[in-house]
C-alpha cells in the first residue's frame, strides 16, 4: 500500500495524492487490511476488552455512521497503536474538543513520517480515506515494532502428498466426465445414423411400390 493518501475525488493533481480507479471501493479494501493487522496485534484482548468496546466490523471506518462515535473509536484505537509504536498519546474522552484532538493526532503521525498532506478536518468525520489510511499505516508500523514478519507458507511433505492426491482425483473426475460426454455423443451419432438408414429404406420401399403400381 502506498504511503500517499488516496484521492477518491479524482480531481486534484500534483498535491501528493494518488488517483485510483474504482476509488469508491478503496476504503473497503483498506479496512480488510486494517482488521487483519489488528487481529495479528491481538487487539481484541489488548484494546477491545480493555476499553469495553465491540470489535470493529470490516466496513466500520469505510462508511459514514455516527460521526461522534466513529471519531471516538478512531482516536482511541489510534492512541493504542501509537502506544505500541513507542509514542505517548493519551486516549481522548468523548467530550474532548475534536479540533484539539485532531491537531494532536496530526502532530503525532507527522513525527512518524506519515503523509499529512490532507485537510485535518477530514479526520473529524471518524471515517473515510484519510482515517483508513492512518490506521492502516499505524497498524503496519505497530507490527514492525513487534517484529512481526510476513513469511511465505511452508508446506510439509504430507501436505504436498494430499494436494497431489486431490489433483489426481480431480483429473480423474474431469476425464470421467469427458468420457461420458464422448460416449453420449457417440450414441447420439449412432442413433442418428440408424434413423437416416431407416428413412432411406422407407423411401426406397415407397419408390418400389410406386414403380410397381405404374407397371400395373
Amino acid at each position: 500500500m502506498s504511503d500517499e493518501v488516496p484521492n477518491t475525488g479524482g480531481s486534484r493533481r500534483g498535491e501528493g495524492v494518488v488517483e485510483v480507479k474504482g476509488a469508491a471501493f478503496l476504503p473497503y479494501m483498506i479496512m480488510e487490511d486494517i482488521v487483519e493487522k489488528l487481529k495479528l496485534l491481538n487487539y481484541e484482548d489488548e484494546f477491545v476488552a480493555r476499553h469495553g468496546q465491540r470489535p470493529i466490523s470490516r466496513t466500520y471506518f469505510a462508511v459514514p455512521g455516527s460521526a461522534g462515535e466513529q471519531f471516538f473509536v478512531f482516536s482511541n484505537l489510534l492512541s493504542w497503536l501509537l502506544e505500541i509504536c513507542g509514542k505517548r498519546f493519551e486516549a481522548p474522552l468523548e467530550d474532548d474538543d475534536p479540533n484539539a484532538v485532531v491537531s494532536s493526532i496530526m502532530s503525532e503521525i507527522k513525527s512518524l513520517g506519515l503523509n499529512t498532506d490532507f485537510p485535518p478536518s477530514r479526520l473529524k468525520a471518524g471515517c473515510g480515506d484519510e482515517v483508513c489510511y492512518i490506521l492502516n499505516q499505524l497498524a503496519s508500523k505497530a507490527l514492525e515494532m513487534r517484529q512481526f514478519a510476513w513469511n511465505r507458507p511452508e508446506y510439509t511433505e504430507e501436505d504436498a502428498n494430499e494436494e497431489s492426491i486431490e489433483d489426481e482425483q480431480m483429473d480423474e473426475q474431469i476425464d470421467g466426465g469427458l468420457d461420458e460426454d464422448i460416449h453420449e455423443d457417440y450414441e447420439d451419432e449412432i442413433m442418428l445414423d440408424i434413423g437416416e438408414v431407416n428413412t432411406s429404406s422407407n423411401d426406397t420401399i415407397e419408390v418400389q411400390k410406386t414403380r410397381g403400381s405404374t407397371r400395373i
